[in-house]
This record gives C-alpha cells, sequence and structure tokens, in this order.
C-alpha cells in the first residue's frame, strides 16, 4: 500500500484539504465552509468530514484513525477531548 499525505488548512470561511503523494506531489484537493457560525462542534466535523473524504480518495489507501490520545490533542478543554 502507498503511502500520502494529507493537508488541512483550517480558516475562518473555509477548510481546504489536499492529498498527496510521498513526493508532495497534489493528488486531490476539496474545498468546504468551515461553518463557525454554527459553532465549534460544526466547524470540526467539516474538518474530519474533510479528512474522511481525502483518505477515501485513492485505492489501497492503508486506513488510519484518529486514537484517544490524538483526540485530547485536537479537541480544545471543555469540547469533548477531557
Amino acid at each position: 500500500m502507498g503511502q500520502f499525505i494529507v493537508g488541512v488548512d483550517v480558516g475562518g470561511t473555509k477548510v481546504a484539504g489536499g492529498l498527496l503523494s510521498p513526493k508532495a506531489r497534489l493528488l486531490h484537493s476539496r474545498i468546504v465552509p468551515t461553518r463557525a457560525d454554527r459553532g465549534f462542534k460544526a466547524s470540526f466535523r467539516q474538518i474530519l468530514n474533510l479528512i474522511d473524504h481525502m483518505v477515501s480518495r485513492p485505492p489501497g489507501l492503508e486506513e488510519h484513525s484518529v486514537g484517544e490520545n490524538d483526540r485530547k490533542a485536537l479537541w480544545p478543554a471543555g469540547q469533548g477531548g477531557e
């Protein structure tokens, strides 16, 4: 199975994602609204959905998940990561 890099750029109005080869060649990209007006959980859901979309693109991509320890690092205190 190949290795890929997922890049995510989170802004106030949009979240951009890219799937790159190990040699940094852009294979796929997508932009979705941040939905900041709907709160943190809605915005974070957009980020997770974008990442899910990125890793489902290439055939044979090894599936990885965010573990409990990583989840704590991603969620701000009081927002579900404790």
